[in-house]
């Protein structure tokens, strides 16, 4: 008696913790939409507390197998809430990282705001896994394939769970307004009955959805990015640099010096604030020297299998180091780098006649 007992009250505690902390005590807008219909919020707390009273009423009579009963249905509705709000939560945090780069830069193709998606969720694949994930595929077909692997769901034998997922997507990505699914409780508890059983995901109980908003508009002078793999521009306010990581940006080269006024460490504290790598070669506004280019080559090849951001004051010194970088390492003719440095901001003659010979002195035979 006493186990069935204590079973039964451990899990009707637990399964009414969980639902005030998944239902009651969130705010609407973060709340999975299929428990917003009163009469599904309130009315399966209610159905939990009869089951309660149930078993200790038949524990009363001395009625022990059904007392067990009683008390394996309250765990169960534990268990179901618990891993239904595992799936919820993982969909509703892929799905808010989606739309908050998509609102934060409305101009982007859809395939690249994918691709960030995907990269913040792996960040680390490589550029060529993540292309091939997000390949063909919309939000809704992302977020399932990343269901799928994260959670080692079969669609074939698990086909119940995988179409009631579908549903689930399909109702989190097309709208978050609570009056599209006034009248659906019926349809949200038969798809809550497919989701019993299956194994958990890294995103439980208590993960939360993003916090980011869409951020300021973006101020970088002069950006470009003339490659998947860098971008370029003058100097950044602070929202700029907050907006790289937005962009899918893992690193960034400042070419300022101290002595022209640039705040550089305010920027390196901002930069690794936001997660990003931070490096300073101060090259003067003059011309750079030999060493300093050759410091900045070899730093790229470092950094080569990551998206990196270059900067000076104006871009004319970053012109003239990436026409180096353009002839010497990515193979592009003298003549089309030189033009890719006039499109990035070179407008210096001195910095470009030091780029030719630059290029001239160390290209390969």
């Amino acid at each position: 008696m006493l186990p069935a007992f204590g079973a039964m009250t451990a899990a009707g505690g637990l399964f009414l913790f969980l639902w005030y902390r998944t239902v009651v005590s969130l705010p609407a807008a973060e709340q999975p939409l299929f428990i917003r219909p009163a009469a599904f919020k309130w009315g399966v707390p209610a159905l939990a507390l009869v089951l309660f009273v149930t078993g200790v009423f038949l524990l009363g009579t001395v009625r022990l197998r059904l007392a067990w009963v009683a008390a394996g249905a309250a765990a169960l509705a534990v268990v179901l809430v618990l891993k239904f709000d595992r799936y919820s939560a993982e969909i509703r945090v892929i799905h808010d990282r989606y739309r908050s780069l998509r609102q934060a830069n409305p101009q982007t193709e859809e395939i690249e705001v994918l691709f960030h998606t995907a990269r913040w969720r792996y960040p680390s694949w490589t550029h060529d896994r993540l292309v091939e994930l997000v390949a063909g595929k919309d939000i809704q077909s992302l977020i399932l394939l990343m269901l799928i692997n994260e959670n080692k769901i079969n669609p074939i034998s698990d086909w119940e769970l995988y179409r009631a997922l579908k549903v689930k997507i399909a109702r989190t990505t097309r709208t978050t307004q609570a009056g599209s699914i006034r009248g659906a409780a019926v349809r949200n508890l038969v798809v809550l009955c497919f989701l019993l059983a299956f194994l958990p995901s890294r995103y439980g109980l208590w993960a939360q959805a993003p916090s980011a908003g869409k951020p300021d508009a973006v101020e970088i002078p002069r950006y470009l990015e003339l490659t998947p793999r860098f971008g370029t521009g003058g100097q950044p306010s602070e929202n700029g640099l907050r907006s790289l990581v937005l962009r899918g940006y893992q690193a960034v080269i400042n070419l300022r010096t101290a002595q022209e006024g640039a705040d550089l460490d305010g920027e390196e504290k901002v930069v690794k604030e936001i997660g990003l790598q931070y490096f300073n070669i101060p090259v003067p506004v003059s011309a750079p020297r030999d060493d300093q280019a050759l410091e900045f080559l070899n730093l790229m090849e470092e950094l080569k299998d990551r998206k990196v951001f270059v900067h000076c004051a104006s871009a004319s010194r970053v012109g003239a180091l990436m026409m180096i970088q353009r002839a010497l390492k990515d193979g592009v003719p003298l003549d089309k780098a030189e033009e890719e440095a006039s499109q990035i901001g070179l407008r210096s003659d001195i910095l470009l006649q030091f780029a030719r010979d630059f290029v001239q002195r160390h290209k390969k035979d």
